[in-house]
């Protein structure tokens, strides 16, 4: 085998690669692009993504759902679940039999935050072990869905980088602003 028939064969296989994951993927959030390696059909999210943290001052679970925006009627709506049972749903025709039990309606709180994202608060009774939490999200007329397990002590913050990067930018606009409003600088 020569090295330029080898080169050929490489090129066919990355090619023949990517072509499986575009044809593959059913919509553009999942399809991945050529030249990134890291989105090559075998690393592209074929579901909602999931991001857990605890609330700053509660210390509530956070889990946040993020599903890629399409315009399919109806929807979207999502539902969560704790190890198989269901915590909450924005869906408005859930069956009577599915509603959760009053005491886990009072803990958790499902809701739909800017377009793509579905957002579980949930207040956990105890640290005691690791739960399996379950984002499904409809659009059009189909479900997707993924699962994460985690344990609620090994949650970080949620958002604290966001708090500092918003006190850097209020603290960088006022040493900008003040020497100008103030007549020290001429703008």
């Amino acid at each position: 085998m020569t090295l330029q028939s080898a080169v050929t064969t490489g090129i066919f296989i990355v090619f023949s690669s990517c072509m499986i994951g575009l044809t593959a993927a059913s919509s553009s959030y999942q399809k991945p692009s050529f030249l990134d390696i890291n989105s090559w059909w075998w690393n592209t999210p074929r579901g909602p993504q999931i991001f857990s943290c605890l609330t700053y001052m509660e210390k509530n679970v956070r889990v946040d759902c993020e599903f890629p925006m399409t315009d399919k009627i109806p929807g979207p709506f999502c539902e969560f679940k704790q190890d198989g049972r269901l915590m909450g749903t924005t869906y408005p025709n859930n069956p009577i039999h599915l509603i959760p039990p009053i005491e886990t309606r009072r803990r958790a709180n499902v809701t739909l935050v800017s377009p793509n994202i579905c957002r579980l608060t949930w207040m956990p009774m105890s640290e005691d072990r690791a739960y399996t939490y379950t984002c499904r999200v409809y659009q059009g007329s189909t479900w997707k869905e993924n699962s994460m397990a985690f344990n609620q002590r090994n949650l970080l913050v949620c958002s604290a980088m966001s708090v500092v990067g918003h006190t850097a930018l209020l603290i960088s606009m006022v040493v900008v602003l003040l020497p100008v409003s103030m007549g020290f600088l001429s703008a």
